[in-house]
């Protein structure tokens, strides 16, 4: 038995369990099951098991006939920690794994810090978002290759936390799958067979939009050795699959028509199938209701469905109509014509090339061919649904989504809602009642404040990337992951280490519901989590934090409620149990008698012991044959519930819709298809390796830089576009500059895209969606080609100050028609935001005379400006230096245009790299002579915030960076041990950018460096060179936080009234925040009283007025109580903090006092500040340190309770900026260290409660509530 591989042993002990009686094998089948584990790369689901070779080197051996492809092969080294970053290094690549829980410190940086300290800033965040806006403000968002038990995990946050918006990329490929599964069965699971035997045993096997042979190369395999089976391609291009096929079998038929033509092309083969009787009648009489076999019929008697008519539609340009015509008779003899009496066994293979383009109409119309030739439940036929992630099929049988509660349950039926509350034993109150956020409207919901990120690349693969970008950088993002994806770093801002999945255990569900247990055959790093203990952990952390009654209360949220629901998964130690989180679901499942009953054939729960037991095959929930009807009844189908019981529907798609997918596309227009790899092109090396994205390229070194167009080389030359050189691609949202490669390959009418590297989301739109499930149809995208005229290829090649000035003033031109004022523009944005005013796509695609194509060009140079700045660093560098050295008119025009252009094309996430190019840097050194360059974009980090649009953080920047030029002229190195700070900014937040800039935190801030003072002014700043005792003082006349009306009102609705104002308006706040940094960038010193430099002693103003009255008559007179000297007082004077007129008679007093040179502390040393009672500590270290902050800064700090017993200190904020969770953060920041370092003080719980109006939850639209001003 030795000799035998891992599978043959374990099939040989499956068929005859006497094998166990020796002891070896006993031993090797044990091992072999303990290490079984599945692959997690794509959703075929390949079984396999790690043994020992001879070499003592673990390896990984496959279990099933499907075998394994390279990345099922090499798991150990793509999944593997220690593996990994040994590849990663061979390649020169830096190890990208996440080691350690971080968050984002105040210098703007990641920085580690303990599992409690990032789940509790995790818990801040996610309950403030939700207390400010409510619980439609919190996201979770996931990949398809969670385990169940992860994904049961996140969903009970929707049920626990009354989330009611869910998302996963699912919802990007096979969901709609799922809705047609419904619209025809009644429930969204498929009906393949076990293994998927359909691919070995069917006559006809139709891939339909899907490139099997380089995405899921095991399945293609496993099909291509079924030499009787005729094999049917459906795709405009010509894939490697349809290549593949045709080689080794001619008898392949490849089948081309237009995007968006699959369902009127079905249609016309049923007409077919209807005119010739080769319906199987006898079936549809017993299984199909009769009335949608009807409708069916008599759409498909229409003109439109007349196999000549339905092929001039959906015909090519160049296509042949009666050839296609006559394809859609012979397809429909193939799939349908009886022979003898035995009608062809059908399987469809598809995934996200019919989903993409019609949707889940689409998708029935494949299902309904299969209820017409009696292929539903007849062994050897069927439909495949493959997705490109391992356990995408359990988010659609769990409700994974913002349309539909756990196991699909409805959230606005009440008894939905009660028999999931009753079941989990939770308040019904909990469960959402309504839809939420579809990931089609993410990017444009402006009240999603805080996401949760479970594995996926969050950054690059959503359809409107610059309106997603513009979601992330106002939103809180914690990210759960494994490895570092592009861009996580520059968003998140609480990063949680997790397992890779040959690090976890859990169950994994491959499309023919089969369910598979994941086993850990690698060791994580010390520090990560699996996900289920991470979603567990900060449940309980969110728990800790609502022990708070104020907390609860604003969150009507039990925190006995949540912590019950999670801790009941976790052992004594903390750690979360696989095996105890899918026993639990099982039995709700079982409870709730849901269509998806996971027991096996004979009614027996699916567990772990079961599954593993089963490792090589796994278990397949309900049985094999689903739908087979041997007793003759036709109503077979389930809905929700089990027992309901239904007749299958044929689905008759409406017309409007046919319509709208039978319309031409643009004049001079092609389609832009999307997908991964470029067809004919590196397949064999490019096979298998895709669908795991980062997880996997990196290893193997096929992670593209260049970006691609492939375009038909007949319709490149009609177009005058030649091989490598750039074009210009426009779609109605937006524009990209790619390569041109010709291939044959790419049908005329289309162009092929590859989505992996590159802009092209930046083309993608959701206007053109799914109407059940709300899915992209992307691969229907209409976009014009053409060739770079001389100002895009003058800026293509390299920045250039003449062309980028040409094009702006061509721009500017026409913007200040279309806007004769800059109250027109702005008008536009705040009443309409949503239409277009400006640059329509027809505009830029076919110009009408010379100035429009003048335009056209000029919009093109600047969007090839814009690609080409954020892709190349040294593009980058050069151009910085243009931006930076604009001035007068043309920089003035510039930035007038900028944000109306970024905005029209989509490139939000442009905006503030290119300000802090314009407006320069700062270079500082510290004592160690570490050289640091301070710009806008570090200084917005340093608040913590990151890339929101949080105006405070940018605007100080630009004064002190403004103060510093005064002190040490234009350009000078700065030395940060010589800096010090007055400020008179009026908001708590605002000390994070003068402590940006002397390299510490705002926690670490004291007198010597940093004094609050609203007497120098409350948009003020005096900047202090300690060596030198000298000093400017910077005044921002428009206001830090600025005097706009409009921002004035929406800061009222946004901020201090959180849940009434509506998603428009918290929009509208951010937008016009952007607004207002633009223009502040464009005015430069009109924002600015500039006042120094000055000889001011530092030592003397630290020690004397550390603190002091914010209002100004107050201050002057403290002036004198503090015995300040003359000298002081009067380069107060000149940098305009007193005034000679109305200050006279205490500079006079300060002039003739006799003791002004005594020094008199206003600072206390640690015995004094910390002697006493605990209590008495208390109260000196908040009334001499925090109360004369928190006055300077308008905010205020209650002492609530102190718990001398274990040190626990409760306080509240309340004022102001206080009600903001971003300056509830900062605040937390400064005043908690501060309070932490009391002797005796181990504790402080921090309470916030809102004012009743606050969380009104119907706040009229058009209302004007007083808005709070500072």
């Amino acid at each position: 038995m030795q000799a035998l591989n891992p599978a043959q042993l374990i099939t040989a002990v499956a068929n005859d369990s006497s094998l166990l009686d020796d002891s070896q094998t006993r031993k090797r089948h044990e091992q072999l099951l303990a290490h079984a584990s599945v692959c997690s790369y794509c959703g075929v689901g390949c079984p396999y098991t790690v043994e020992t070779d001879a070499r003592g080197k673990p390896r990984i051996y496959p279990l099933s006939p499907l075998g394994l492809c390279v990345k099922g092969k090499t798991s150990l080294q793509t999944g593997s920690d220690q593996e990994r970053a040994a590849r990663l290094a061979k390649r020169g690549l830096p190890d990208d794994r996440i080691r350690a829980p971080m968050i984002r410190g105040h210098d703007g940086k990641m920085r580690e810090v303990s599992w409690d300290e990032a789940l509790d800033r995790a818990a801040w965040l996610f309950l403030h978002a939700r207390e400010w806006v409510g619980p439609d403000a919190v996201a979770v968002y996931g990949n398809g290759q969670k385990t169940i038990e992860a994904i049961w995990m996140a969903s009970l946050y929707k049920l626990v936390f009354k989330l009611p918006t869910m998302g996963a990329n699912s919802e990007h490929c096979l969901t709609s799958a799922g809705a047609a599964h419904t619209l025809n069965f009644g429930n969204e699971a498929s009906f393949t067979w076990r293994q998927f035997e359909e691919l070995e045993l069917c006559d006809v096997a139709i891939l339909h939009g899907t490139n099997a042979f380089v995405t899921f190369p095991q399945a293609y395999e496993k099909l291509k050795r079924n030499g009787a089976a005729v094999k049917v391609v459906i795709d405009p291009t010509r894939s490697d699959t349809a290549s593949d096929l045709e080689h080794s079998d001619p008898r392949t038929m490849h089948i081309r028509f237009r995007q968006g033509g699959d369902a009127l092309f079905n249609l016309a083969v049923s007409r077919v199938i209807f005119e010739n009787a080769w319906d199987d009648q006898d079936s549809l009489s017993r299984r199909v209701d009769p009335d949608s076999l009807a409708a069916l019929r008599e759409l498909c008697a229409t003109p439109r469905c007349q196999p000549d008519e339905a092929a001039r539609r959906i015909a090519l340009p160049g296509q042949n109509p009666e050839e296609l015509a006559a394809t859609i008779r012979r397809y429909a003899e193939l799939i349908a014509k009886p022979r003898d009496g035995y009608r062809p066994k059908l399987a469809f293979v598809s995934s996200m090339g019919i989903n993409q383009s019609t949707g889940s109409y689409g998708f029935s119309t494949n299902l309904n061919l299969l209820l017409l030739t009696g292929n539903v439940g007849r062994r050897g036929a069927g439909s495949l649904r493959i997705a490109g992630q391992s356990n995408a099929t359990s988010e659609l049988m769990m409700g994974f989504n913002s349309r539909r509660l756990l196991f699909n349950l409805d959230p606005s039926q009440a008894e939905h809602r009660a028999a999931l509350a009753e079941v989990l034993d939770l308040p019904e109150t909990n469960i959402p009642a309504h839809q939420g956020t579809p990931v089609a409207h993410m990017a444009d919901d402006d009240r999603l404040y805080c996401f949760i990120f479970i594995g996926t690349q969050m950054t690059k693969n959503m359809p409107r990337v610059g309106y997603w970008s513009r979601r992330l950088g106002r939103a809180f993002n914690i990210v759960i992951d494994s490895f570092l994806g592009e861009g996580v770093l520059e968003h998140a801002d609480v990063l949680l280490p997790s397992y890779t999945y040959t690090e976890r255990t859990g169950v994994i569900q491959r499309g023919d519901r089969t369910l598979q247990l994941q086993q850990q055959i690698s060791q994580p790093p010390a520090l990560a989590w699996s996900d289920s203990k991470i979603l567990a952990r900060l449940a309980l952390k969110i728990a800790e934090r609502l022990r708070d009654p104020d907390t609860a209360e604003l969150n009507e949220l039990d925190p006995d409620v949540v912590h019950r629901t999670f801790a009941r998964y976790l052992d004594d130690q903390g750690e979360a149990v696989p095996a105890r989180i899918f026993d639990h679901l099982v039995a709700v499942n079982r409870q709730l008698n849901m269509y998806s009953r996971l027991e096996d054939a004979s009614g027996t729960p699916i567990s772990h012991d079961m599954l593993r037991q089963h490792g090589g095959s796994g278990v397949q929930w309900g049985g094999n044959g689903r739908y087979q009807d041997a007793d003759g009844q036709g109503a077979i189908f389930p809905s929700l519930n089990r027992n309901t019981l239904n007749r299958a529907r044929l689905v008759r798609p409406p017309d409007e819709f046919l319509d709208r997918l039978e319309a031409p596309l643009p004049p001079g227009t092609l389609s832009l298809i999307s997908g991964r790899g470029r067809p004919g092109r590196r397949a064999t090396q490019g096979r298998a390796r895709y669908n795991s994205g980062i997880k996997t390229l990196p290893i193997y070194g096929l992670d593209p830089d260049e970006h691609y167009v492939e375009i038909h080389p007949k319709a490149a030359a009609e177009l005058g576009l030649s091989e490598n050189e750039p074009v210009r691609l426009l779609s109605d949202h937006g524009v990209v500059v790619a390569l041109v490669t010709y291939n044959d390959r790419i049908a005329n009418g289309t162009v092929f895209i590859d989505f992996v590297p590159g802009e092209v989301n930046r083309l993608t739109n959701y206007v053109e969606a799914d109407q059940f499930t709300h899915q992209s149809l992307i691969k229907r995208t209409p976009v014009q080609l053409r060739a770079l005229r001389p100002m895009e290829m003058a800026l293509w090649q390299a920045p250039n100050r003449a062309t980028l000035i040409n094009a702006v003033e061509t721009v500017f031109a026409d913007w200040r028609r279309t806007f004769p004022n800059d109250e027109d523009w702005l008008a536009s944005q705040r009443d309409t935001p949503d239409e277009l005013h400006w640059l329509p796509p027809e505009q830029l695609r076919n110009p009408s005379d010379d100035d429009a194509v003048k335009l056209s060009e000029a919009v093109g140079a600047l969007t090839v400006f814009f690609q080409r700045y954020m892709a190349d660093a040294h593009y980058k560098k050069v151009a910085g230096s243009i931006l930076h050295a604009l001035e007068g008119t043309t920089r003035d025009r510039f930035l007038r245009v900028f944000l109306p252009l970024l905005r029209r094309l989509d490139y939000q996430n442009v905006l503030h790299t290119i300000l802090a190019d314009m407006v320069g840097s700062v270079s500082v050194v510290d004592q160690s002579g570490a050289i640091a360059e301070l710009d806008l974009l570090t200084a917005h980090k340093s608040a913590v915030l990151e890339f929101k649009e949080e105006i405070v953080a940018i605007q100080l920047f630009i004064a002190i960076k403004r103060g510093l030029e005064l002190l040490y002229g234009l350009d000078t190195q700065v030395c940060r041990d010589d800096l010090a700070f007055v400020s008179g900014v009026a908001i708590p937040c605002a000390g994070d950018v003068p402590a940006h800039f002397l390299g510490i935190s705002p926690a670490d801030l004291g007198a010597a460096l940093l004094v609050h003072s609203r007497a120098i002014g409350n948009s003020a700043l005096i900047i202090v060179d300690r060596k030198q005792n000298r000093a400017v003082r910077v005044d921002v006349v428009t206001g830090v936080l600025p005097k706009d009306p409009e921002l004035a009102r929406l800061r009222g609705l946004v901020i201090n009234h959180k849940r009434t104002a509506s998603g428009r308006q918290h929009r509208r706040f951010f937008d016009r925040l952007g607004e207002l940094i633009v223009d502040y960038v464009r005015t430069g010193d009109e924002n600015f009283k500039l006042s120094g430099p000055v000889s001011l002693d530092w030592e003397e103003y630290r020690s004397k007025l550390s603190f002091s009255p914010a209002n100004r008559r107050g201050f002057a007179q403290h002036l004198v109580n503090q015995q300040v000297s003359f000298d002081l007082a009067n380069a107060l004077v000149t940098l305009g903090v007193l005034d000679l007129e109305r200050d006279h008679e205490a500079l006079e007093q300060i002039r003739t006092n006799p003791c002004q040179d005594a020094a008199k502390a206003a600072v206390f040393d640690h015995d004094q500040l910390y002697a006493g009672t605990l209590g008495e500590r208390v109260d000196r270290v908040v009334k001499s340190i925090i109360e004369p902050v928190l006055a300077n800064d308008g905010g205020k700090l209650d002492i609530l309770a102190i718990d001398e017993s274990v040190g626990e200190l409760h306080v509240r904020f309340v004022g102001s900026c206080a009600n903001c969770p971003y300056s509830l953060l900062s605040m937390e920041q400064i005043v908690k260290p501060t309070l932490l370092t009391i002797p005796g003080v181990r504790r402080v719980v921090h309470r916030a409660k809102a004012r009743k109006a606050e969380l009104a939850l119907n706040f009229a639209e058009d209302a004007s509530p007083m808005a709070q001003t500072l």
